[in-house]
């Protein structure tokens, strides 16, 4: 798939129109973008916590499950927080970020029937989940900060930067951590660190 998908980035740029990436290919592009989830650390059971508050124990998310997470799209997540934060009296709260999740399935139609809000427990529907096309739409558009004219906005060529190393870090398999900056965001610690280490233009 990963291949397919490079390869529909240089044809599009061969072409005349690198911003039109044609991800109409494959059929499966069309499924709910989706990514498993395991609570294998306080960190990511703690992703948990509202949901676990008032549910028997035999209902919670525990210690090592795995789960199907998927991405709302843009219109359902403004509309649905919308709905969701709207207090019975009072002011209205602050909109709030719906995050689908489900059981785990290796079937990913099925598991997106099923698909939930991790917050507040509420259902949502297939139709406000992302596509696969939809998740990768500006895939190829993204920054890269190992190179030089690669911004967002940039065309054409790109250039080695050349890297100045300024401290050396010891890290080992999870030291980065990917799992969790990718579901609770990025760690400040980790932040600090990559700044010493920015790569800088001959």
């Amino acid at each position: 798939m990963a291949f397919d998908l490079w390869h529909q980035i240089i044809r599009a740029v061969l072409d005349g129109h690198p911003d039109e990436v044609d991800l109409s290919y494959h059929d499966a592009l069309k499924q709910p973008a989706v990514s498993r989830y395991g609570a294998t650390t306080p960190a990511l059971l703690k992703w948990f916590a509202g949901f676990n508050r008032d549910r028997a124990y035999a209902d919670q998310v525990k210690p090592f499950n795995f789960l199907n997470a998927f991405h709302a799209r843009v219109q359902f997540e403004l509309r649905e927080a919308e709905q969701w934060a709207k207090p019975k009296r009072g002011r209205p709260r602050k909109q709030l970020d719906v995050r689908p999740i489900a059981s785990f399935n290796r079937n990913i139609r099925e598991a997106a029937k099923n698909a939930f809000d991790r917050e507040t427990g509420t259902s949502i529907s297939a139709n406000g989940l992302k596509t696969y096309t939809e998740a990768l739409a500006q895939y190829h558009l993204r920054p890269e900060a190992k190179f030089l004219h690669s911004d967002f906005s940039d065309r054409g060529r790109t250039e080695r930067r050349h890297i100045v190393a300024t401290q050396i870090l010891h890290i080992g398999k999870e030291a980065n951590r990917w799992e969790e900056q990718y579901f609770l965001g990025e760690d400040e610690g980790q932040k600090s660190s990559m700044v010493l280490q920015t790569a800088r233009p001959e």
